[in-house]
């Protein structure tokens, strides 16, 4: 199974979501950080000496593309890639030379991995819709904010595949999930692409704490992990992954 995390703008929480998702589904997973705008994952990995970009501009590959650290394998990008920075809107590299390596990658690796998750960059970047269109599985992240809101329905319209919504950075007010279930009556449940809310992810201090300034890999013991894991059973029920 091929999932993508995706959202309309950067800051929703995809890259933490994506870790802890994959530590609640099954076992065999592997990460692919396709965020080539804003990657985090180098920062907390250990003897990186290969990058998704190097795969994708068919430069030479120093070492193992695929770091294991923690019982999981991952797939990182480099920052600041000023190669690959000019060709994220390239449309024609992306739907042919990009999109192959893509798809043989993906191909090999889900014949060996159970799942495949994917970090997106966040937006309508053809580096971020390519990795979109090959998932069997989209969780687009939403924070609740009206901008974030409207922003996030213009973004899935554009994409036309099903999806499932996670709102993350909840805030603890009660009346706030009155306004989410507005929103969602509004914005979203008309969509003909649209499978359903699969969660809530309240704002979280340890976990941003563990996460950002102890720079732990996974923010185990938290509310955002038990809120993780809910999710991780609807995801279970609702599609191929058993």
């Amino acid at each position: 199974m091929k999932i993508v995390v995706c959202s309309y703008r950067g800051g929703s929480g995809k890259s933490l979501f994506s870790l802890m998702l994959a530590t609640s589904i099954l076992e065999n997973n592997l990460i692919i950080e396709a965020d080539f705008l804003a990657p985090s994952l180098h920062y907390l990995l250990d003897d990186v000496n290969a990058y998704w970009n190097d795969y994708l501009l068919d430069r030479p590959v120093d070492g193992d593309l695929i770091v294991k650290q923690g019982g999981m394998r991952f797939v990182c990008t480099k920052p600041n890639d000023t190669d690959l920075f000019t060709h994220i809107q390239n449309r024609e590299i992306w739907t042919n030379e990009f999109s192959d390596r893509i798809l043989d990658f993906l191909e090999y690796q889900s014949s060996i991995h159970d799942n495949i998750i994917i970090d997106n960059q966040a937006g309508t970047f053809f580096s971020s819709i390519v990795h979109v269109f090959f998932s069997d599985v989209i969780l687009c992240l939403v924070r609740p904010d009206i901008g974030d809101v409207i922003g996030t329905r213009d973004y899935l319209k554009s994409l036309n595949k099903n999806f499932y919504i996670i709102w993350n950075q909840v805030l603890d007010r009660p009346e706030m999930h009155d306004i989410i279930d507005k929103w969602n009556q509004i914005y979203f449940e008309s969509m003909d692409y649209y499978l359903g809310e699969l969660g809530r992810i309240a704002y979280d201090q340890e976990a941003v704490y563990l996460r950002w300034v102890k720079q732990e890999l996974f923010v185990y013991g938290t509310q955002f992990e038990s809120q993780v894991k809910e999710i991780a059973k609807k995801l279970e029920k609702f599609t191929e992954i058993d």
